[in-house]
């Protein structure tokens, strides 16, 4: 929608245009055949390039198919049904200002590289938490952080990667290969 204000057309006169846009998901194909199409919706899709939000809520599907960095001023709370999806062509590197909740499959890197996910905590980032029966497979550098790991899955790759914090809990079974 645009909006168009002022006192009218021609030179010499002022007009000020108000914009108001608003999409709030984006809709991504990621499985489609010749009889069936299903689609998925994303908050956020980012390409190669740099971005920045306030935060990332609980309930957020984002959806990295470049090579971005993400800077989040605030939080990042990634249970539920929250994910974060990193495609096999993807990498992401997320600074985060905030706290963080990684669980369940908050953060599902399909590329199966720990390299191509790289979560570095600020130092206002004071807890990182990870949880859930899901695998993790990324590097964490929040040396500020409390690192709390609860739950653990039941497969031999519970954590996939390198961790670098201030201190660090585990909960449950947690198999963690560097």
């Amino acid at each position: 929608n645009v909006t168009t204000t002022g006192s009218g057309r021609g030179r010499g006169r002022s007009a000020s245009y108000t914009t108001n846009y608003t999409f709030t998901q984006f809709e991504y194909f990621t499985n489609a055949t010749t009889t069936n199409i299903s689609s998925q919706y994303y908050d956020m899709v980012l390409d190669s390039g740099d971005y920045s939000v306030l935060s990332i809520p609980n309930g957020s599907q984002v959806l990295i198919r470049g090579n971005a960095r993400l800077y989040v001023a605030g939080d990042v709370d990634m249970q539920g049904l929250s994910q974060i999806q990193i495609a096999t062509a993807g990498s992401l590197n997320m600074y985060v200002a905030g706290n963080a909740k990684l669980a369940g499959n908050g953060v599902v890197n399909h590329t199966s590289d720990a390299t191509r996910f790289s979560f570095w905590g600020l130092p206002t980032c004071t807890n990182v938490e990870l949880g859930g029966n899901a695998e993790f497979t990324g590097t964490i550098y929040a040396p500020q952080a409390y690192l709390h790991a609860g739950g653990g899955g039941s497969t031999a790759y519970d954590v996939v990667g390198a961790a670098i914090v201030g201190s660090a809990k585990f909960n449950g079974h947690f198999l963690f290969h560097y």
